[in-house]
């Protein structure tokens, strides 16, 4: 039996994090936890690339991995390369969610989320908010 309580409302563009559990007919329990994202952006938009933090040089590569929906390899642009998702919006708003990082075991948060789309080279930035982490503005752009 599969059971959630979380409720995923497809008229609003965001990510929501589903959370389940299920029992097999043994009685043995299980849970677990998805990120859904939901957006009405056209697929035809496509941020993934080699990308450098200006600061320091550190390579994140950033891959798509559905429509809208993007994945970096190197969040924090400090070489310890912990992966992050990210998102658009219909109007072209970039969401980051409340994400784990294996790496640095720790919950973080991202404030300012942006991608700068008319720039030359286009860049994306953000700012880590976790005290493991500098608050400063971390920008990459595109290679």
């Amino acid at each position: 039996t599969l059971t959630t309580n979380t409720v995923v409302s497809t008229d609003e563009e965001g990510f929501f994090i589903v959370t389940y559990s299920a029992t097999n007919q043994y009685g043995f329990e299980g849970s677990g936890t998805r990120l859904v994202a939901v957006t009405e952006v056209n697929d035809s938009l496509d941020v993934s690339g080699d990308y450098a933090r200006v600061s320091n040089g550190v390579p994140a590569t950033v891959s798509k991995v559905g429509r809208g929906v993007f994945l970096t390899d190197n969040v924090g642009g400090n070489g310890f390369y912990d992966p992050a998702y990210f998102m658009f919006t219909h109007d072209s708003v970039m969401i980051m969610p409340t994400q784990y990082l294996p790496n640095a075991v720790a919950t973080v948060n991202f404030v300012d989320p942006v991608y700068d789309f008319t720039a030359s080279p286009a860049n994306f930035s953000y700012i880590i908010d976790n005290s493991g982490f500098s608050p400063v503005v971390r920008v990459f752009e595109k290679q």
